[in-house]
């Protein structure tokens, strides 16, 4: 890899990573030691997204393995949203994704106070970042490691249940 696309990642990396230290809706996921990368637009009921909301991923028990939490500075984009692969060694309930296991997005919108999942949610696949090896996702999304893939979500209202 050269020099000047290792700097064109760390470019996209700092301007589309939120600190996960504290999330309002889910808690952080477990850090692993290796992980896929998610990063698209988001829209919530027609509207960019805003401070506070999040778009979680979880494996097939449910749990969280990936987190991010928009800051409100970049529009409809959300990512780098690293998602985690398994921790080497024994498989305990809190773990990371096996490769190609099926994983689940979910969105929550703190000013809605509202989680959105599965039938409320439309996933598509992008190319929006190209230029910064982030490849169309393929669905259903399943992880690949240290894959780079662009998904669009768009979150609706469609029986939408308030903080659950």
């Amino acid at each position: 890899m050269t020099g000047k696309m290792i700097l064109a990642i760390a470019a996209l990396l700092q301007i589309f990573c939120t600190a996960t230290a504290f999330a309002g809706h889910w808690p952080a996921p477990l850090a692993m030691t290796s992980y896929m990368h998610l990063a698209g637009q988001l829209t919530i009921e027609g509207e960019p997204p805003r401070a506070g909301d999040e778009v979680g991923v979880f494996d097939q028990n449910g749990n969280i393995i990936g987190l991010h939490v928009i800051d409100g500075t970049n529009g409809n984009y959300y990512g780098d949203l690293a998602v985690s692969g398994e921790a080497p060694g024994p498989v305990t309930a809190e773990r990371g994704a096996r490769d190609q296991e099926l994983l689940t997005v979910k969105v929550w919108s703190a000013s809605r106070k509202q989680e959105y999942r599965s039938g409320e949610l439309k996933l598509s696949p992008t190319d929006l970042f190209a230029a910064y090896r982030y490849q169309p996702a393929v669905l259903p999304l399943a992880y690949e490691s240290n894959g780079f893939y662009g998904l669009n979500i768009v979150a609706t209202g469609m029986g939408a249940v308030a903080d659950r």
